[in-house]
């Protein structure tokens, strides 16, 4: 019942993100694609930011994948701090590792929805507006 109760919260949570795609034109979407594709591919965030014009698709991709990276850099840092400070502790290495986990599956989700020409936004992610 407790992992039924997950999956209906988890859903839940992915339900709710936002979905402008309807705004997006499909010459716009499929323009945008390869660039909207890399985006959430790490360090290409920032080249996809940096070439995709004036692509709303790509743009809006590019975006959230940059903001993910911004995330995880931040998560990352804190880790090797946290690592530094209390170097027996095991606990920094499970965050380290649940916090990989999270962020390839917000990367696989913005791929999917790159692929199918949606515009969600990511669970967590979307709270991040310090990208323009």
């Amino acid at each position: 019942m407790k992992q039924n109760n997950f999956h209906n919260k988890t859903q839940e949570i992915f339900n709710k993100a936002k979905d402008d795609s309807s705004q997006f034109s499909e010459d716009e979407i499929i323009g945008g694609m390869p660039i909207a594709l890399i985006a959430y591919i790490g360090i290409f965030s920032i080249v996809s930011y940096a070439v995709c014009g004036d692509n709303r698709f790509a743009r809006y991709h590019a975006k959230q994948g940059l903001k993910l990276l911004i995330f995880e850099v931040i998560v990352s840092i804190l880790v090797v701090v946290l690592e530094h400070i209390l170097p027996f502790l095991t606990l920094v290495h499970i965050i380290q590792a649940i916090a990989g986990i999270c962020f390839f599956a917000l990367s696989v989700l913005g791929i999917i929805n790159a692929i199918n020409g949606k515009v969600k936004e990511l669970p967590i992610v979307n709270k991040i507006n310090m990208v323009k």
